[in-house]
């Protein structure tokens, strides 16, 4: 997809229902998920259609997150990732046309016969979840760094 402008999302208040606020002690699945996410390293990595096509020495890198780490992240920290939108895992299908025009779909499997999936992320929701991390970190260490003052000059009189 190619836009001129950013996707407009709707954030409108009057369509939610706050679950919590991010960071708040008061909603302790916020402080989680945030927690669980500053363990998350994000990675430089190729695309696997790009180097099949263009060579791994063309081939452009691209930064971000594996899902598998923010699912395991989210896991780790005692919460179901099904039930954050940052994160979904989707079964693969192939469709096929019939002689009489008619589509089918059958589900991708591997060798064995288990079902494949995919595993995707969605950045924009995840963003929040790490700058509230790095805010909450920032506030800290301001705090930290201005009672370190006050003990200072309190000494220095």
């Amino acid at each position: 997809m190619y836009s001129k402008n950013a996707a407009v999302v709707t954030s409108d208040a009057n369509l939610k229902t706050v679950a919590g606020y991010l960071g708040d002690a008061s909603y302790a699945d916020g402080q989680k998920l945030v927690a669980a996410l500053a363990t998350v390293k994000p990675v430089v990595y190729q695309l696997n259609d790009s180097i099949a096509e263009k060579g791994a020495d063309k081939a452009r890198f691209h930064v971000g997150y594996l899902a598998q780490d923010i699912e395991a992240a989210i896991t780790k920290a005692g919460l179901d990732p099904a039930r954050f939108g940052m994160w979904t895992k989707t079964a693969l299908f192939t469709v096929t046309e019939n002689k009489d025009g008619t589509l089918k779909q059958t589900a991708t499997v591997d060798t064995s016969g288990n079902q494949q999936y995919i595993q995707m992320l969605r950045y924009e929701e995840i963003f929040p979840a790490v700058l509230a991390g790095v805010s909450s970190s920032l506030s800290a260490l301001t705090d930290r760094v201005a009672a370190l003052e006050a003990k200072s000059a309190g000494s220095a009189a």
